[in-house]
């Protein structure tokens, strides 16, 4: 079978904002004959952050088309969103993939890692304020990936 289906581009929204939707456009792109794709399951899959947030099927057939998420942030960060093809067809896994990067202005977040329960009160009280988000956690809730240790403004480690 000749031919290939590839994620070409994932575009999102020039501004986005808290609690406000915004689009994640994917162009996709097929050579496969109409032939060769009938009966074959074709989707394209959305992550955000390594976690499914969009799941579509699409048609296989030759010709170039574009897939639209519509997504909504609750909160800032640090954003990966990948496209993926996911489909049975016999072809180069290359061209399956596209992603893209960036960032949302928050509050900014802070991370308390401490054990003794009167330490994380007194440095929650010394932390209290409106324009700050603090997070504790015990030593076990350390975050296991630097995407997610980069959403913190700053990480306090206790005694």
């Amino acid at each position: 079978m000749q031919g290939g289906k590839g994620c070409l581009r994932i575009q999102i929204d020039r501004k986005v904002h808290l609690n406000e939707a915004f689009t994640v456009k994917v162009s996709l792109t097929s050579s496969f004959e109409k032939r060769d794709v009938d009966g074959h399951k074709i989707a394209l899959r959305l992550y955000r952050n390594n976690f499914v947030v969009g799941d579509e099927p699409v048609s296989g057939a030759r010709g170039s088309r574009s897939v639209v998420f519509r997504q909504v942030l609750d909160r800032g960060g640090r954003f990966v969103y990948e496209a993926r093809l996911v489909t049975d067809l016999n072809q180069s896994r290359d061209n399956d993939r596209a992603t893209t990067y960036f960032e949302v202005k928050d509050v900014p977040r802070v991370l308390l890692i401490a054990n003794d329960r009167a330490e994380q009160q007194v440095m929650r009280d010394a932390l209290r304020t409106p324009r700050l988000n603090l997070e504790v956690r015990p030593p076990s809730g350390v975050p296991q990936s630097m995407l997610v240790l980069q959403d913190f403004a700053a990480v306090i480690i206790g005694n």
